[in-house]
């Protein structure tokens, strides 16, 4: 009787290495689907026109400029930026003369890694 148990507890006991094997924590992360990755906004860019339209005397009225004044500079010295436009002092210019200096700037700027530089000529009082 003892011949005929032996192959049924085989049997019973074979029957647990058939069985599941338990997660484990690197099977768990496999089955949570992966979250959506976030949709990138574009920016909003505003630009603020000018107030004052250019007027059409601007290349003919001549005005005598004193000094150029630079303001909020920081890497490259006043003088050098103002040799690098040509300016005299006490010398006749337009309008367009004085925005073509501002364009050298920040050309130069521009030119030397510093992209999103600007250099521009703001309202005056004469």
């Amino acid at each position: 009787m003892n011949h005929k148990i032996w192959p049924l507890a085989l049997l019973a006991l074979s029957q647990s290495v058939l069985a599941v094997e338990p997660p484990t924590a690197g099977s768990q992360i496999q089955q949570i689907p992966p979250s959506p990755t976030p949709q990138k906004e574009v920016p909003k860019i505003s630009l603020v026109p000018s107030n004052t339209p250019p007027t059409t005397e601007s290349n003919q009225v001549k005005i005598r400029v004193q000094a150029l004044d630079l303001v909020g500079i920081h890497v490259y010295s006043e003088a050098d930026l103002i040799n690098l436009t040509g300016f005299k002092s006490n010398s006749e210019m337009t309008l367009s003369d004085l925005r073509i200096m501002a364009t050298k700037i920040a050309d130069y700027y521009h030119k030397n890694g510093y992209f999103v530089a600007q250099a521009y000529l703001p309202a005056q009082d004469i």
